[in-house]
Formats: structure tokens, sequence, C-alpha cells
């Protein structure tokens, strides 16, 4: 019996090592194949020019009908996708009377393939006024010095292609939250004023910035910031759509509350596009 007791040490020794060895064994198969994984990725680059029209909007990019990331004007998106073929389309959702566009890209394992957003302004012989063309076209390497980087993308495409949870969900998750997005965007597309409002300051106390949201309230500023009311009350509401653009503090929308800083029809808009501006961009 002695003999035994002596010899567990050594027995205990040899199974750990031997733990080791084979758990050292599975996490090395494991990192070689998420090397190989990223290896076996390509990479697409879309990039919109600074001086592309309509300088105000933003098309939404599809990849095989998927919603992927919006593209202002001097912005460019890298995306990793496996080899394939995929199905781009530049969605405007008819802003500024742009017509879509799509190109079927082929991409390869190891290799950058180059997307060009294209748009011009075109004068047409009669009175109506110019058109703005809209074209995807593969291109040779483009410089991206002065150009941003997309950082935001549809939470469609991160559902699909992201793995772990989605930054967006990260609230819902520690509090229990449930949002019916649907809900969300039927109150707001088709409420009045006040129903618009308090969507807006419901998500604003909410600290809930989604981007399918986002390209709605843009869109509904876009649309009113021409009016001029009666009173300060009766600004109130689109104070607050503007209000929840700004506080995403998402650099895709200087743009916007730049353009209606400036340019909106009532005082009272113009004074808190430039408030937000200054409190959540700093400018």
């Amino acid at each position: 019996m002695v003999s035994v007791r002596k010899s567990w040490p050594a027995l205990f020794l040899f199974v750990g090592i031997a733990l080791v060895l084979l758990l050292s064994t599975a996490l090395a198969t494991r990192l070689a194949e998420a090397a190989e994984a990223t290896s076996e990725q390509g990479l697409l680059v879309v990039v919109r020019p600074l001086a592309s029209p309509p300088l105000a909007y933003k098309p939404m990019l599809t990849i095989n009908a998927v919603n992927a990331f919006a593209l202002p004007h001097g912005y460019h998106a890298l995306v990793r996708v496996a080899p394939g073929e995929y199905q781009l389309t530049a969605d405007w959702q008819g802003r500024g009377q742009v017509g879509n566009s799509s190109l079927s890209v082929t991409v390869q394992a190891n290799t950058t393939t180059y997307v060009l957003l294209n748009n011009a302004a075109v004068t047409p012989n009669s009175s109506s006024g110019p058109t703005i063309t809209s074209e995807l076209q593969i291109t040779e390497q483009v410089k991206l010095t002065d150009s941003h980087k997309i950082t935001r993308f549809d939470r469609q495409w991160l559902s699909t292609h992201q793995r772990g949870r989605l930054p967006a969900e990260t609230l819902n998750e520690r509090y229990g939250l449930s949002l019916n997005h649907e809900t969300l965007l039927n109150d707001f597309t088709r409420g009045s004023d006040n129903k618009k409002m308090e969507v807006a300051r419901y998500l604003i106390n909410l600290g809930y910035y989604d981007e399918s949201l986002l390209v709605e309230f843009e869109r509904e500023l876009l649309a009113q910031y021409h009016r001029i009311y009666g009173s300060k009350q009766e600004a109130q509401p689109l104070a607050y759509i503007c209000k929840y653009v700004a506080a995403s503090r998402w650099p895709e929308f200087t743009a916007t509350l730049t353009e209606v800083r400036r340019n909106a029809g009532d005082a009272y808009i113009r004074k808190y596009a430039a408030r937000y501006l200054d409190t959540y961009y700093g400018l």
C-alpha cells in the first residue's frame, strides 16, 4: 500500500500533462481552422467619392438582397465575404429622384475587389432641371486616404454575417427589452406629428439607435426642415426628430444636420440643429 500511495503524485502529474497536451492540440486545431477561414475570404471595398451627388442623400447598399450599410458621399465600406458571386444594389429608396443601380461581382479568395458608386448630374435639353444618374462599377485600386470608413452596418447584415451579439442588442439583452421595430417604424411613418415626437422621445430616453430607424428619422427630417412653424410648440416634433438623429453621434449624419442648421425654414429648427451639433459633435 505504501508504494501505491507514493506513486499517486506521479500518476496525477502524468494525467495532468496528458490533459494539457490534449487541450493544446485542440486549441491549435481550432486556431488553424479560424486562420484558414480568414485566408479563404475576399475583401469587397465599396467607395462613394466625396463629390458624388446628391450630397444630402445616401443609398442603402444591399448584398444579395440583404441590407448591408448606408453609404454617404466621401465614405467607403470594407466587407469580408466568402468567395463567390454577389449582387450589389444601391437602393436610393426614391430619394433625390435617383434611380437604383445594380452590379454582379465575383469575389475571389485572398483578393480585394473595388466597386465605385459613380453618380453624375446630367442636364437635359428640357427645362425640367438636371437629373442624377447612379452607376455601380468595378474599378482599379482606389486611394482611401481622403475617404471615411463605414463603421455602422445594417442589422440584417450583422445578424447574418457577424458572430456574437449585435452592439445594438446589448441594451435589450441587459435589461430584458424587446423592441418591435415594425411597430416603431409604422407608428413613426404613419403617425401624426405628436406621435412622431412620442416615438423620438421614447428612443432618445432609451438610448437606442438603430440603422433602420435612423434612416427613417433622417428622411423625415430632410422632408420637413423647410417648413415654417407658427410657434416653438409646433416645431417640437421636428426638433425631437432632429435630436434623435444627432444623439446617435454617427458621423454619417453630420452633413444632414449641418444643412438643417444653415437652411431650415424656421428659426427654431435652425437653433435646435445648431445646439445638437454642438452638444453631440462639438461643431
